[in-house]
């Protein structure tokens, strides 16, 4: 990396965290969608990875929560009822499974104008080294596992 680099990845950063900040708009984690678990007052970080929704990492005091806000190919009320069942039927097997927390509302899903969120306990982990032997069979057997849920 240059120095023009990482003036640009700076730059980049600031223009993030100014857009996140924003309270209103699609595509931003708003204090109402926050305010639905209590938690208007957390921090609410980006996260990287994910392939369509938007994801964050929540800190309330010494709590530590993901929260997803759902692309809009996943808004489906059926699909969303379906996801929720298979996290808890996952989890009753044994398997840690990220499962959705109720709203104040009750709801494991939060709407907040025209988008969706849901919120989950942190789980700390690490990415997987597809050159490990030993993380594969870890794998292999989590997923044996979960086929026999």
């Amino acid at each position: 990396m240059q120095i023009g680099d990482a003036y640009v990845l700076d730059v980049v950063a600031v223009l993030v965290v100014l857009s996140f900040s924003r309270s209103q708009g699609t595509g931003f984690v708003t204090t109402e969608a926050l305010a639905e678990w209590g938690l208007e007052h957390a921090t609410a970080t980006p996260l990287s990875g994910g392939t369509a929704n938007q994801n964050y990492l929540v800190v309330h005091g010494a709590d530590r929560y993901f929260l997803r806000r759902r692309s809009p190919r996943y808004v489906d009320p059926a699909q969303i009822a379906f996801d929720h069942a298979l996290m808890r039927r996952t989890s009753e097997a044994g398997l840690i499974c990220p499962n959705p927390l109720p709203s104040k509302r009750g709801e494991t899903v939060a709407r907040v104008g025209e988008d969706v969120y849901e919120l989950h306990r942190y789980f700390d982990g690490v990415p997987v080294d597809w050159a490990s032997l030993d993380q594969l069979r870890q794998a292999a057997q989590s997923l044996r596992r979960f086929h026999e849920a």
